[in-house]
């Protein structure tokens, strides 16, 4: 039989006679880890690195950036809360919360990973945090002109008193007229408050602006410490900025937040405007009422 008329085989495109077109070849799907299997993983990833976390110092602050940037992602990767909170309460240990305190004391541009995850642990174990060294290095990296790291600083000090609120207000509800054991005042004193303010008022981003209203309105809702939004002197009068505010004495919030009402930028921004604008009425209505 010549070469030629040697059958061919088949192909997948190839009509049988009556017989329906044969179907192209497939591999099989690969089958997805089911939900708890996935669970356990991740779950394992994140205990594994927080324990190599916990021996302190590693070889540089670079490799422990690495891990605690990776931390931190993973900790994102939960579907929700209950899941995050559980994991946290696994990883949670003295040793870790000094290896990340000393690291966001001395990893320079990276010291706002560790901040990130001190905030993280935060939703479960504020009380210890608050107690810590943590507000001390915060109020020295805010001194800092890095973007990432002052945004991150305001924000670890918006989540301890949010934390710390809530659980006050979910105590008074079961036991009315229990005194709260961590209050406002023992988070933010008034050189921590000023100097957000003025970090703020030296770098009016957008993202600072935010979270530093959202900072005053928690500290709004305790009477003890309004005064100190109102006793705010941010800079003494200055000729200049007198003739553009048209008012003179000392820079106070108030005042800050009139300027910064005025900005294109913020004014762009509708939902942002008008949290400043109705904390602007608050503060300006408390002043008035205590004759400030």
């Amino acid at each position: 039989m010549n070469s030629s008329q040697q059958s061919k085989p088949p192909t997948t495109t190839t009509l049988g006679a009556g017989k329906a077109p044969s179907r192209p070849q497939t591999t099989p799907a690969q089958k997805q880890p089911p939900p708890q299997n996935k669970l356990f993983q991740l779950n394992k990833q994140i205990i594994l690195t927080a324990r190599k976390l916990e021996t302190g110092p590693l070889e540089n602050y670079v490799h422990m950036a690495t891990l605690i940037h990776k931390l931190n992602l993973l900790l994102l990767e939960f579907d929700s809360i209950k899941q995050l909170r559980n994991i946290l309460r696994i990883i949670y240990s003295k040793p870790l919360l000094n290896s990340l305190l000393d690291f966001s004391m001395n990893a320079d541009q990276f010291a706002h990973f560790g901040i990130r995850l001190i905030e993280l642990l935060t939703l479960e174990f504020h009380k210890e945090i608050a107690k810590s060294e943590v507000l001390q290095i915060i109020f020295g990296l805010l001194r800092t002109n890095d973007y990432e790291t002052i945004v991150q600083c305001l924000s670890f000090v918006k989540v301890l008193l949010q934390t710390a609120l809530a659980e006050q207000g979910v105590t008074q509800a079961i036991t009315p007229g229990t005194p709260a054991l961590i209050k406002v005042g023992d988070i933010l004193n008034k050189k921590l408050l000023v100097l957000m303010m003025k970090t703020v008022l030296k770098q009016p981003e957008i993202e600072h602006v935010s979270i530093l209203i959202d900072i005053v309105n928690l500290v709004l809702t305790d009477k003890d410490q309004r005064v100190l939004i109102l006793d705010a002197i941010l800079k003494e009068e200055d000729p200049a900025t007198t003739l553009i505010d048209d008012e003179a004495g000392p820079y106070n919030y108030r005042r800050m937040l009139r300027n910064i009402e005025g900005q294109v930028e913020i004014r762009s921004i509708k939902a942002l405007h008008k949290k400043l604008t109705r904390q602007l009425k608050e503060v300006e209505m408390w002043a008035k009422s205590k004759g400030k």
